[in-house]
């Protein structure tokens, strides 16, 4: 298992790796992957993508940070995950710096702690020294993960009606 920027992967690689997660009318993770209902072409995810990695290009009210996606020797997308440089008031309050999702035919297999891992491993600590990361109570599997991975839960937050819980992770 490895992590590759989103300017590795190909139209093939990506839309397999979609069309899972819709036949399965799941929310894409993260949605920095695909904005939910958008009929965006690759092309454009890709200069979308590219947009979000600089302040001076990122759109109003969104924060700077890059998307990679964990392949697996055969170079099948396993899963994706997003580095946010800098966090507004929102993801301070609930999404944090990282947010990730295991398509669905590769969860409970462990590649969420791979995920995980490989992304904290990649982060430049000579520029963080801790890292936000959130999940829902009820998601269980992503608690532990995040806990597996040294998470300190700072507190459970309500984000329209349901409980967040916000861990920080030190580097």
């Amino acid at each position: 298992m490895y992590l590759t920027r989103y300017d590795s992967i190909n139209e093939e690689q990506f839309n397999n790796y979609i069309y899972e997660w819709e036949s399965r009318e799941e929310r894409i993770s993260p949605s920095m992957v695909k904005f939910q209902g958008s009929d965006m072409d690759f092309n454009s995810l890709q200069r979308m993508w590219r947009e979000f990695e600089s302040a001076d290009t990122v759109p109003e009210g969104r924060v700077p940070g890059t998307l990679y996606f964990m392949l697996d020797d055969n170079s099948n997308i396993i899963g994706a995950i997003d580095f946010r440089y800098e966090l507004n008031d929102y993801l301070l309050d609930y999404g944090g710096h990282i947010g990730y999702g295991i398509r669905p035919s590769e969860r409970m297999k462990g590649y969420g702690k791979i995920i995980l891992k490989l992304m904290i491993d990649h982060i430049d600590r000579d520029k963080y020294d801790k890292v936000l990361v959130t999940c829902y109570e009820d998601n269980i599997g992503s608690a532990r993960i995040i806990e597996s991975m040294g998470g300190k839960l700072e507190n459970i937050v309500n984000e329209d009606g349901r409980g967040k819980k916000r861990y920080w992770i030190e580097l």
